[in-house]
């Protein structure tokens, strides 16, 4: 056993395994002496060196990899995969993972908040603290490895943390030694993403629990226990009596009735008596094999911190509980849960065909008065360009005044839609379009399908219009909840966004990026240094970035009012954000070809593209764009936020300054963001078109019929790019997969000599509206079918040899 009472000072600067023994002095802050003493029973549990100055201890742990070997020794196989990687997202997965199993060993108390140990913050108060983990796990009755003591005299004030506690817990019952039942708050919750397992989530004044799940979970409960629960039902839940009665009935005396503390008739229960209870009921549940990722904090459900995070579980819960050969109860409806991921095309346009693009699982429907609440908003904005709804069947079909909606909400033009559809395929890919582009601004899934737009289906479309009202047009927002709530809304709102954005962007690091990087420099291979960093750059550093700016959310939110400033987060936290993205944008234009191209010449790749596009749902430009309408989303919150402001604020100032800079991050990436809408039209047109024909690389300029002079052909349909002319024929698909061209010819500009008018005269003597390319090899005649199209076309031909020739010289 190490004696934590002699007081070693100095030494050197790594401590063996076979060091001598030391004993941490009783104050308040940690002291070398502690260090020395904690880093010499971590050497000899692991057998290896610890460096023993704090900074040199901070920087050997921080990834997490010798916290979770320590709970290994302590309990062998405890935690099963420690994350060797050097991203820090996986850093603090190992962290969270050395946590959980801390409470899953019994271990009752606060260690650290794997933000904060990764920043190293607070390092002295997390020595002391997990020195108590180490003196705990001593006097375990099952632990028969290298022990540790604190000395009797020290009482628990004198080892209080200075700071605030993440999550206050009941404590000092016999549940707490006990390795099987954990009795302690800081049980993580399920997270909403990967990103929220970073640190504890602490989000109560603004969580909002959606009616629907509500019900849903009332039922189940109400039929499980034959009790009729009122809305709102997790606050019938808080003395956590109901929620031990609810386990006992799916799985009969998991809890003693001598564990829980019934109140009397007329009386409620003292709040260490419902941490006792709802304590009890999560060890209880990780005793019967719910796992430690679907529990939430005792803190979060007692203390209201965080009801969404208790919501979840209960979901997670009814789910547990249906596949158990024992259950008996009612199988009703599931809770709402996110959409699983469907095999679907890989491509948007395709799936839009066959109307199987993924929508929200929310179905519910939109009353009539609401409906045409939402025509009178969409107007409101409308009007500006001189339009308006009359009839949502018809006039929603072609997208165009979906598109004018948006460019008026976030101040922001998008190109490369057709503003005149003339075929079926005009409509069905401007629909693919602006249900992508929502998606991509709120972080959600589609509410609608391309098919719902094209067809005029108003319930649908009004669901979309709704989700498009409540994401991107604050000002709504804000006349509902006036300014100070607004401001409140705007955090949560923030934080929700920022959650999930760190969720895609992780997706497309762990499904991608690490095994492209994983594979380089062996025979499996995919893609060479020089191409990932074309395809994928700077993307680490941003999702890199992105994780610990929302660490930071999540600690200003958690006790977040209408008087706490939240700008300094944007000027202080964020200050990399306008030249990394500019970076990003810059290489956007490299990024695109390449991977076109490398869909066409490397299996590898393009098979690991089809594997994870079919995972997501969506293809992976969606996930490259991403960054790209981020830094807009940014620049809503703070507009919105000014407004709500009084000049007199502290945090008035503050967001003043932080809006100035987000507008010139928009400057910056707003080249990027056309680049982005034309990158997506190619593809639509790319995947439309018959036969084998080069990967379409430009910039996308304009398409139409035209008809080649007297060569007899019908239906020929032409697409400009700053590169190339091509020429194809247009048929009506007869099936939804059918491509709708059929690849004929390419005219590349760098053959063209001259773009001239012709004055070609038809069989029966009349002049049509002729165009002549005239190349190194011979002239292509072009019939348009009016002087209007004739005059667009031909502007769009000679600004394309213009530019190539501008460029050549």
């Amino acid at each position: 056993m190490i004696n934590a009472l002699s007081g070693h000072r100095g030494g050197p600067q790594t401590a063996s395994a076979s060091g001598s023994t030391t004993e941490p002095a009783s104050t308040t802050a940690s002291t070398p002496s502690q260090l020395m003493t904690l880093v010499k029973w971590m050497a000899q549990m692991l057998e290896k060196d610890i460096p023993s100055s704090e900074g040199e201890f901070h920087s050997s742990c921080k990834d997490g990899q010798i916290l979770c070997e320590l709970i290994n020794k302590i309990k062998p196989n405890t935690i099963s995969k420690i994350n060797k990687s050097h991203f820090t997202f996986k850093h603090m997965e190992n962290l969270e993972s050395f946590l959980k199993s801390a409470v899953s060993l019994g271990y009752s108390e606060q260690i650290f908040a794997a933000g904060e140990f990764y920043e190293g913050r607070n390092l002295q108060t997390t020595i002391q603290c997990l020195l108590k983990f180490a003196a705990f796990i001593s006097k375990c009755s099952w632990y028969s490895g290298i022990k540790i003591t604190l000395p009797a005299e020290q009482s628990r004030a004198e080892l209080q943390t200075k700071r605030r506690s993440v999550h206050p817990v009941w404590t000092g019952t016999e549940e707490s030694a006990s390795p099987s039942v954990p009795s302690t708050g800081s049980l993580n919750k399920r997270p909403v993403s990967r990103a929220s397992l970073l640190a504890p989530r602490r989000i109560s004044t603004f969580d909002q629990i959606d009616p629907e799940a509500d019900a849903q979970i009332r039922s189940w409960i109400n039929a499980m226990l034959g009790i009729s629960l009122p809305r709102n039902c997790i606050a019938s839940m808080k003395d956590g009596v109901l929620l031990c009665q609810l386990l006992n009935k799916i799985v009969p005396n998991t809890i003693p009735p001598s564990k829980i503390i019934i109140p009397s008739p007329g009386k409620i229960l003292t709040q260490p008596e419902m941490e006792r209870n709802v304590a009890v009921y999560l060890g209880a549940c990780t005793s019967v094999g719910i796992t430690l990722k679907s529990l939430f904090a005792v803190s979060d459900l007692v203390q209201s911190r965080n009801s969404l995070a208790v919501l979840i579980h209960i979901q997670d819960l009814f789910n547990w509980a249906v596949k158990q050969p024992t259950y008996t109860g009612p199988k009703i409806t599931a809770p709402a849960q996110p959409p699983a991921p469907v095999h679907r095309p890989n491509s948007i346009l395709a799936a839009a065909r066959a109307n199987t693009v993924t929508t929200s699982s929310s179905s519910a429907s939109v009353p009539a008065s609401q409906g045409t609440h939402l025509f009178a908003w969409v107007n409101s904005f409308l009007e500006r360009q001189g339009k308006k709804i009359v009839d949502p069947k018809q006039d929603f079909c072609d997208s165009t005044n979906l598109f004018f909606l948006i460019e008026e909400l976030i101040g922001q033009n998008i190109g490369f839609y057709e503003l005149i559809p003339t075929l079926p395929w005009h409509k069905l890919q401007n629909a693919a379009l602006v249900v992508q582009l929502v998606s991509e601004l709120c972080n959600s899934p589609p509410t609608c399908t391309p098919m719902d737009i094209v067809f005029g289906s108003v319930e649908p479309i009004s669901r979309f219009l709704q989700g498009i009202q409540t994401s991107l047009d604050m000002s709504f927002i804000q006349k509902q909840l006036g300014p100070e709530r607004f401001r409140c809304y705007v955090a949560s709102a923030l934080l929700k966004s920022e959650n999930a954005y760190v969720t895609s962007l992780t997706q497309l690091l762990e499904d991608m990026i690490i095994p492209i990087k994983n594979a380089l420099g062996t025979p499996k291979q995919i893609l060479n240094r020089e191409e990932m960093a074309i395809v994928f750059s700077h993307f680490e550093a941003i999702v890199t970035h992105h994780t610990m700016l929302l660490l930071n959310i999540q600690e200003r939110l958690s006790s977040f009012n209408s008087a706490h400033k939240l700008g300094d987060i944007f000027t202080t936290k964020m200050e990399w954000l306008p030249k990394l993205y500019a970076d990003y944008a810059a290489n956007s234009e490299n990024s695109f070809p390449t991977v076109q191209t490398l869909r066409h010449t490397n299996k590898a790749f393009a098979a690991l593209l089809i594997t994870c596009e079919q995972k997501w749902g969506k293809d992976f430009h969606a996930f490259i764009s991403m960054p790209i309408r981020r830094v807009h989303i940014y620049k809503l919150y703070l507009q919105e936020l000014l407004q709500a402001t009084p000049h007199t604020h502290d945090d008035f100032p503050l967001i003043e300054v932080a809006l100035r800079m987000f507008k010139s991050a928009v400057v910056s990436v707003g080249d990027c963001w056309a680049l982005t809408d034309n990158n997506r039209k190619v593809q639509f047109i790319e995947e439309s078109i018959a036969g084998s024909f080069d990967p379409l690389t430009g910039v996308y300029l304009r398409e139409g019929f035209l008809v080649i002079a007297d060569a007899g052909l019908e239906d020929t349909y032409f697409f400009l790019f700053n590169d190339r002319l091509i020429f194809t024929t247009y048929k009506k698909p007869a099936r939804a997969e059918d491509k709708v061209f059929t690849f004929r010819s390419s005219f590349f500009v760098a053959d063209f000599e001259e773009v001239i008018e012709n004055d070609w005269e038809a069989p029966d003597g009349t002049h049509g509206h002729a165009i002549e390319v005239v190349t190194t090899n011979f002239s292509l005649i072009l019939v348009s079918k009016s002087a209007e199209d004739k005059a667009e076309w031909l502007e769009a031909l000679q600004g394309a040899l213009a530019t190539f020739k501008q460029l050549g010289s």
